[in-house]
């Protein structure tokens, strides 16, 4: 995507003296890219503009014959009112075009990027619990505001839950339609793809979709329902859990979700991958005795080793989104009164815990 490359340059807005200086690459999404830009003001001089403090936006810029219809009814998608719930939805502030050559639309910056890229570098093995309650509380909020105007999301997974940090705090919105994206660094992070055999977690949404919404050939939005949203939601959940969801096929990954719902509880990652393991093996004939005989010799020879626990409230909210039924799936409003998020605690932890070890752990 060479000929999509805008950094160093700085682009009008239409035909006003708006203008937006393109620092960096920062993500991809299907034939855009989106770059970290300084919005400039078209009522200020030059000099005015250069002594202002910046005005830090994220720029997606598609070229014109690209796929700009798409990009276009996603734009208009994404376009929110101002009621509780829509700010925690990452927001499309402006649509323009840019030298008659791209459609470009603003949001707001995220400058820690997404949950899934925050894991990937500095959380591998998962978020700790009361982080991830704080970040299923915010994204349940901008849900409940889709779900409310009758929307529905249809690819909620931590790559589409951003965070922002600065001097005033720290904001979790889920991204939405034209403002979603994929992380840059977050493509080739060997924990977002530990192996080229691992279902790559950027398609979590069509190989991790909910059961009545999946078929071999990839899921199909068009009957998409409230209660897919919020199977994704503990899709999501056991993602930051985990800090990865490394199954091989659809079969591993039902596995996991059957250990979970009648279990009711999380597998430790010691089991997790003894599951996936015992499901590769099925219908191999003569290789599965020498698989168990393996197997039940290492048990036999060590315990197995301790590995994190989770609360039964956490574990609530999985198996309650997780229902292979869709009705008696929670809604978003229900799923928020759960003691899980109810006893969450407040932005300021997640700051401390999440944002500033991380800054911290980079120096």
């Amino acid at each position: 995507m060479a000929h999509l490359q805008l950094t160093g340059k700085t682009i009008p807005v239409d035909h006003s003296r708006e203008r937006y200086m393109i620092m960096k690459k920062i993500g991809i999404a299907s034939d855009a890219n989106v770059y970290k830009a300084v919005y400039l003001p078209g009522y200020l001089r030059a000099e005015q503009r250069l002594a202002k403090a910046p005005q830090y936006v994220s720029v997606k810029a598609i070229p014109f014959g690209r796929g700009t219809r798409a990009f276009d009814l996603e734009i208009r998608r994404s376009v929110i009112s101002s009621i509780p719930g829509a700010e925690n939805i990452v927001e499309i502030k402006k649509k323009f075009y840019s030298n008659d050559t791209f459609l470009c639309a603003s949001m707001a910056y995220m400058s820690e990027g997404s949950l899934r890229y925050i894991m990937s570098k500095w959380f591998t093995r998962g978020l700790p619990e009361d982080c991830i309650a704080i970040a299923l509380r915010e994204t349940l909020k901008g849900l409940s505001y889709l779900h409310g105007r009758r929307r529905v999301h249809g690819k909620i997974d931590a790559g589409q839950i951003f965070v922002n940090g600065n001097s005033n705090g720290v904001t979790i919105k889920l991204g939405f339609a034209a403002s979603m994206y994929e992380h840059d660094q977050e493509r080739w992070n060997p924990i977002a793809m530990p192996s080229t055999s691992t279902l790559p977690l950027r398609d979590i949404t069509k190989w991790g979709t909910a059961p009545e919404d999946f078929s071999a050939e990839g899921s199909s939005r068009y009957n998409y329902k409230p209660h897919s949203d919020i199977w994704l939601v503990g899709i999501t959940a056991v993602e930051l859990a985990y800090g990865y969801f490394p199954v091989r096929n659809r079969a591993e990954f039902e596995a996991v979700i059957e250990e979970i719902t009648k279990k009711k509880i999380l597998p430790t990652i010691e089991r997790f991958k003894k599951i996936t393991d015992k499901e590769k093996v099925k219908g191999k004939g003569k290789r599965v005795m020498k698989f168990l005989e393996k197997k039940l010799k290492s048990l036999a020879a060590k315990r197995e080793k301790k590995e994190r626990q989770f609360s039964p409230e956490f574990e609530e909210v999985l198996v309650k989104c997780l229902s292979r039924k869709p009705a008696k799936r929670p809604t978003v409003d229900q799923l928020l009164q759960f003691e899980f998020f109810q006893k969450s605690k407040d932005l300021k932890f997640f700051q401390r815990a999440v944002v500033n070890r991380k800054k911290v752990m980079e120096n």
